[in-house]
């Protein structure tokens, strides 16, 4: 009857976890690093390996196993993220039963009757927390290793504590088994990520501290370590260059230790959508929780202690190392420790109300206190996760989708796509097949940006432009001052944060353009194109310079009505300043876009070209707005 409810309660907890991580799975487009995945590992077998040892800096198990997946489910944003999720929820299971294989035995004075109910109640407190964790839940509903990683290492260490605990029946018969599906489990975990590397060798410090005198058990060890090392190095060693040469474009070099820290606490415990001023101060309770359970395990039972001590720290101060010199540190690289915080917090909400329990005169005050503790964690989660689904502010990716919905309605043959940050989510959702490139190649533009800019115009009718934010990639906006200046704006749309703006090239304005061929020395206006929008009106000037220009000239308008009245007169720069004249080189085109509110009563203009407010040359031909 009572395993009967330990695992009614447990299945619960697994369900609610799958729920969670259910909820709005395929809401949010897909980021970037997941549409690079899902592309990825759909590019024949024999490239995808090749670029697997030469191009992707992960280990290949995550892109097999999808690739399996997506042959039989899909590669919809739904079947995809449903792979993420799955392990997300299997580690939920595992850390329950890591816990029990933890904390499920006798040490101390303590009878092991009350060491079993105590380490059920953390086994099942530490499976909630990790069941309601906004970054858990987070990475749940990301395709990538987030959640592979910590459920193959956890699965690892269950198979490591069941084979190093002597206390447990039959252990010594069954040892070797469970050293072979250790070797097996953790084998995966280092094919599914690189810095398992660093759990393992915190598990060789503990073993070889604690257990240095058994010999026979040491012998054991070394040669599961030797199985490992010839089965698993020939790869990061010999096989593939991205261990040595790869540094990650999105990782971060020079985080102090304390920071790393106090990030990567914040970040296991609280998630990224909570709001900044409550995530600033509250992870501090909350590692001092984690501190204290340390302290008081090592007093209760020093190789336990250890063990946490160096399963939480060993990766974090070696992933510390490594950002020393290499841009190699984000908090979800150190997801794989993760569990052994929640397991730490479980650990000391449980001792704590045991302390205050035994103190109480109150028949229910243990199961008050860890009551109080799971719903603490609860509303941090609540407020977290609504942030999560529903502020656009923390939203997981832009809208995608939306954007390219708008493309793939609009687009004709002879367009182009370009984007001056790399991207990949856009070719996951285009359905058009357009070519799409990213100008500039690097970071900041150069002369090779410009060239190919250049050959984009003589090459193509249409441009799709989707710009970056300004402090990710050509931070000055030079492609978007480019083509504003040379393409002719047809249409702008905002979606989102995003603006997506469409031009058309000299190679089709000068084509659909009302040609004039108007001399108005120093320039010659080429044609003009006028369209109205309601009452709003734009009218798209296109010039061309007749010699290198030394003199800011500025452009008179003058405007009338249907019946011959003037009715406004503005006097502004070209391109309202932004590209003066002065820059201006002989033969160089540049389209000129000017528009006007309220200007329904308009029907037609006359521009002059002036050096000075009095010395103007004149258009002398009224251009008809219709």
């Amino acid at each position: 009857m009572k395993n009967s409810r330990t695992y009614l309660l447990l299945l619960g907890i697994i369900l609610v976890a799958f729920a969670l991580r259910m909820y709005q799975l395929d809401f949010f487009s897909l980021r970037g690093d997941e549409a690079f995945t899902v592309l990825f590992v759909q590019k024949p077998l024999a490239q995808m390996w090749h670029e697997t040892l030469t191009v992707e800096p992960n280990p290949p198990l995550l892109y097999f196993a999808l690739r399996g997946w997506i042959a039989l489910a899909g590669d919809s944003e739904f079947a995809t993220r449903f792979f993420s999720a799955w392990f997300g929820v299997l580690c939920v299971a595992l850390t329950y039963r890591l816990a029990r294989e933890i904390f499920g035995k006798p040490y101390g004075n303590r009878e092991p009757a009350h060491i079993d109910a105590q380490a059920n109640a953390i086994a099942f407190l530490a499976a909630f927390l990790i069941t309601i964790n906004p970054y858990q839940i987070w990475h749940s509903q990301d395709v990538r290793n987030y959640t592979m990683w910590p459920a193959l290492s956890l699965l690892a260490l269950i198979f490591f504590w069941q084979w190093y605990d002597n206390s447990r029946k039959g252990a010594k018969a069954q040892r070797k088994f469970l050293l072979i599906f250790f070797v097996l489990a953790e084998l995966f975990a280092l094919y599914a990520h690189y810095y398992e590397a660093f759990i393992l060798l915190a598990l060789n410090l503990f073993v070889f501290a604690t257990q240095w005198r058994d010999l026979k058990k040491l012998a054991q060890w070394l040669a599961a370590q030797i199985v490992l090392a010839l089965v698993y190095l020939p790869y990061p060693l010999i096989l593939s260059n991205r261990v040595s040469a790869y540094g990650e474009g999105s990782g971060r070099q020079g985080v102090a230790l304390w920071d790393m820290a106090r990030e990567t606490f914040g970040a296991f415990v609280l998630g990224e959508t909570l709001d900044a001023a409550w995530r600033t101060w509250l992870w501090i309770p909350f590692a001092l929780l984690v501190l204290a359970s340390l302290i008081y395990l090592f007093t209760r039972d020093w190789k336990r202690g250890l063990f946490f001590a160096l399963y939480a720290g060993v990766p974090t101060i070696a992933v510390f190392a490594l950002n020393t010199f290499r841009p190699l540190y984000l908090e979800r690289y150190l997801n794989g420790i993760a569990p052994a915080y929640y397991l730490l917090l479980a650990y000391g909400i449980v001792q704590g109300t045991n302390a205050i329990s035994a103190r109480v005169q109150f028949a229910h005050a243990r199961r008050a206190g860890l009551a109080f503790g799971a719903v603490g964690f609860a509303l941090i989660a609540f407020f977290a996760l609504q942030n999560y689904w529903t502020n656009p502010a923390y939203a997981k990716a832009p809208d995608w989708r939306g954007l390219t919905n708008i493309i793939n309605a609009n687009a004709q043959p002879g367009d182009l796509i370009v984007q001056n940050f790399p991207e990949m989510s856009l070719l996951y959702y285009d359905r058009t097949k357009l070519p799409l490139v990213v100008y500039p190649e690097t970071f900041l533009p150069d002369i090779k940006t410009a060239q190919q800019l250049n050959a984009m115009n003589a090459n193509y009718q249409r441009v799709w432009f989707i710009p970056a934010a300004t402090d990710y990639w050509d931070p000055d906006g030079f492609v978007q001052e480019w083509l504003d200046r040379r393409n002719d704006l047809l249409d702008d749309w905002s979606v989102g944060d995003f603006r997506l703006r469409l031009y058309a090239t000299p190679s089709q304005f000068l084509n659909t353009m009302q040609r004039t061929n108007t001399n108005l020395k120093p320039l010659t206006l080429l044609g003009y194109r006028t369209q109205r929008q309601g009452d709003n009106a734009r009218v798209v000037l296109y010039w061309r310079a007749q010699e290198n220009l030394n003199t800011a000239y500025t452009l008179n308008l003058t405007f009338f009505d249907a019946r011959g009245n003037q009715v406004r007169q503005i006097n502004e720069p070209f391109l309202r300043g932004e590209f003066a004249t002065t820059e201006w080189r002989k033969n160089q085109i540049v389209v000129d876009q000017h528009n006007w509110a309220d200007s329904a009563g308009i029907r037609a203009f006359e521009l002059a070209v002036c050096q000075q407010q009095d010395m103007c040359v004149s258009s002398g031909t009224r251009f008809e707005i219709p």
